[in-house]
């Protein structure tokens, strides 16, 4: 067989000249898009694709009234990279989104979002599920970017997904405040049918045995939601996907994530637009998700060519779209078990694996890949030859502009779903090298099975059973970085925080420039109280230089709060000279004002707060803004401020509290009262709240004996406030105890012998 080789150092520009033979769309008019990808969706899972058994009427409604791509395939069966591809139309090694979690969108690489915003579209996303949170960059070019499902706090192995039916309310509250002259592009992702499975009530019944399909009819029932309410007036282009399949058993795989077999790669692509895509029709030619992204702008009457940078083609929309060939690849059991990687590439009907055991397989005559041809087809060499090459030219792929590094409760999130994560193996070879070197996947499923019967042991607080089990796992496979990172959890969850120290302290010496051990260490040793243990720590991390802001940030936070300002000021001040997107740029400035602020340097804290502003209108500055007020003494503008309560700090106790102190210094003491008490009542840690409330209760109602409880308790807190100090002496004197008032004064003024009033104090004891 003759093949052509791909380029991954460019797009491919020559895909896109079908854009011009085939011609585009009327977009005299151009029509609102909406695109649902129905997470974890195996295609053959659905009525129109050949399924009995399913329960779709909406997708299949669709299909007959338009277009259905019989096989569109996914360049990776793992969310968040299948989604970073189907919005740049980029593959993986282009882009650099390998795996969940550990990855984040490059800033520079073009998305579709930002480019149909260019044609006057309003873009907004409503997501279902945790793997594509905006932490992770999908949400450049949206806005808003709905994953409200984030509000709650991450917990060990919790699920953080909210249903369909939510979601597409969501996303109707939104376009009924558009107007109807303005063009949408609408993301909605549904997570059903991603594990675990569990249907409404309704279905549940009816597909007891099969609730995986339940969920898809689930899915499909949102869907017709969505429709049923879009406005009639406005004209629609509606595309349904999927970023991956799932096993469900088939090849010894229950979810995705670890192989390449048609069950996770195959994913529906039903096109509906009525007047432009012919109905019923059914394209055989092999189309991938990377398509999508040019496919739509070119539709719109827009230019891949200049707006984005896609490895895809666009398709015709009523003709035929040129066959190539379609890279595949997953990284994941290289990265979380030290396994082999997996890669394919597919043309037309012949499909190889590249991995510790190559496979070939012809899907005409073998759709469910059970007879391996590699040593017995003439293709198979040629076509692997041309796969080898794209590998190696992307090398590792994985690069500091796309790595990220993930909180110990994301990856118990995410675990919670089924993926487990942890870095990459300790080796310098290529990935290429790796699949000569490590075990096959294939080969290894029950190394898997044992990590998470553990992950099951965890959460049943079985800890003794669950490390066994782990350390068992760890001597026969030492590159299992998910078991290590498992095992760590599992010792902090039992209440060894000093040995889940430990086997980090070993993970670091394995890895002394990795990041990802070094943040996990840090985090257990603040845990543990262990303060300056962290700070050498969290030190050697901003050493580094992590790539990941949210990681940096972390960082800095914790030298400021342990005493180490200067050198978390000059971190944040020499990443600022480096060149960011402007989001990453407003959170260093938001950083950098609070770090001013605590130094006290506040004409260059409103610098930072103006700058961070300007470069995201949306920036949280709510708290910051109400501190900076206090510190320049503006009592009439934290007032006017905080009244009313901005919506940001409604729930915030600190913020109750300056509201109280601006009442304070405005002369009124009986409403500051009401506020300290109302902020001690949803956290009685407050300390400012302690201190102001046992002053007015002191000077103005003669209640020095119900103060003193709140003085000694705001010294607790903070004892590096002199202030409060000041207000605890003031309560000592009203009560008469002018020794213990003496005395403590002594220690204070050591302590801070430039406040003025413990000056004074200490002065007038002395003559008493």
């Amino acid at each position: 067989m003759r093949t052509r080789r791909l380029h991954i150092q460019r797009p491919l520009l020559g895909s896109l000249i079908c854009m011009i033979v085939c011609g585009c769309a009327n977009t005299a008019t151009p029509p609102d898009v909406i695109l649902i990808t129905i997470d974890t969706l195996r295609a053959d899972r659905v009525g129109c694709y050949g399924y009995s058994e399913a329960l779709t009427p909406t997708m299949d409604r669709l299909a007959a009234e338009g277009r259905r791509y019989a096989h569109c395939v996914s360049p990776v069966p793992i969310t968040l990279p299948a989604h970073a591809s189907l919005f740049t139309g980029q593959l993986p090694l282009r882009h650099g989104v390998r795996n969940n979690l550990t990855y984040r969108l490059p800033p520079e690489i073009p998305t579709l979002a930002e480019a149909m915003r260019t044609r006057g579209y309003q873009c907004a996303a409503f997501v279902g599920a945790f793997p594509v949170d905006s932490r992770f960059g999908l949400d450049r070019g949206f806005a808003p970017y709905d994953d409200s499902f984030s509000g709650s706090e991450l917990k060990m192995f919790d699920v953080q997904e909210r249903a369909a039916p939510d979601v597409v309310e969501s996303a109707l509250a939104w376009l009924r405040q558009q107007p109807k002259e303005t063009p949408v592009l609408m993301w909605l992702h549904f997570f059903e049918p991603h594990v675990p499975y569990t249907p409404p009530s309704q279905l549940a019944v009816r597909f007891a045995d099969s609730p995986y399909d339940g969920e898809v009819a689930a899915a499909d029932a949102a869907l017709e939601l969505l429709l049923a309410q879009w406005p009639r007036s406005r004209s629609r282009l509606t595309l349904v996907t999927s970023d991956h399949g799932e096993g469900l058993g088939e090849h010894g795989e229950d979810t995705h994530s670890l192989f390449l077999f048609e069950s996770t790669l195959r994913v529906p692509l039903i096109v509906h637009w009525p007047g432009e895509v012919a109905a019923g029709s059914v394209v055989q030619t092999p189309v991938g998700l990377i398509d999508l992204a040019p496919t739509i702008l070119a539709w719109v009457g827009g230019d891949p060519t200049t707006q984005l940078q896609a490895d895809g083609t666009v398709l015709a929309i009523n003709g035929t779209t040129k066959p190539r060939e379609l890279y595949s690849e997953t990284l994941y059991g290289y990265e979380a078990f030290g396994w082999s990687p997996s890669f394919s590439l597919r043309a037309g009907q012949h499909k190889v694996f590249r991995s510790a055991r190559s496979r070939a397989y012809d899907l005409t005559t073998d759709p469910d890949e059970e007879t391996d041809l590699i040593t017995r087809a003439t293709w198979a060499a040629p076509l692997l030859s041309q796969l080898d090459s794209l590998v190696r030219a992307a090398n590792n792929g994985s690069s500091d502009r796309s790595s990220r590094q993930p909180s110990v409760q994301e990856a118990e999130a995410l675990a919670a779903l089924g993926y487990v994560q942890g870095a990459p193996p300790r080796v310098d070879d290529t990935l290429l090298q790796a699949t000569h070197k490590r075990p096959d996947p294939t080969e290894q499923l029950g190394e898997r099975k044992r990590v998470r019967r553990a992950m099951k042991l965890i959460r049943q607080r079985r800890h003794d059973e669950a490390l066994s089990l782990l350390r068992e796992v760890l001597a026969a496979n030492e590159e299992n970085g998910f078991a290590r990172s498992l095992l760590a959890a599992c010792l902090r969850d039992a209440g060894d925080s000093q040995g889940a120290i430990a086997m980090y302290e070993v993970e670091v010496r394995r890895q002394p420039t990795g990041v990802e051990p070094r943040i996990a260490l840090a985090r257990l040793q603040q845990a543990a109280g262990d303060t300056e243990e962290a700070s050498q720590s969290f030190a050697f991390i901003l050493e580094l230089d992590p790539p990941d802001v949210n990681v940096f940030l972390e960082c800095v936070r914790f030298l400021s709060a342990a005493g180490s300002l200067p050198e978390a000021t000059s971190f944040t001040r020499l990443r600022l000279t480096r060149g960011e997107d402007d989001k990453t740029r407003s959170l260093l400035h938001v950083a950098m004002g609070w770090l001013c602020l605590q130094a006290g340097t506040l004409d260059e804290c409103q610098q930072n707060l103006d700058a961070a502003e300007r470069l995201d209108p949306d920036a949280q500055l709510h708290q910051l803004k109400a501190r900076y007020f206090r510190a320049r003494g503006q009592w009439a503008l934290l007032l006017a401020y905080l009244q009313p309560m901005p919506a940001a700090l409604a729930n915030d106790p600190l913020s109750l509290a300056l509201l109280g102190l601006a009442h304070e210094h405005n002369g009124d003491a009986t409403r500051a009262m009401y506020l300290y008490r109302e902020s001690l009542g949803r956290s009685e840690t407050v300390a400012l709240a302690h201190s102001r409330l046992a002053w007015i209760l002191a000077t103005q109602n003669d209640a020095a004996d119900q103060a003193r409880a709140h003085a000694a308790r705001s010294l607790d807190l903070q004892p590096g406030e002199a202030d409060y100090h000041d207000v605890y002496l003031e309560v000592l004197e009203r009560l008469g105890l002018m020794d213990d008032a003496a005395g403590h004064a002594q220690q204070a003024r050591a302590r801070f012998p430039d406040h003025e009033g413990l000056k004074q104090r200490t002065e007038r004891y002395a003559r008493r």
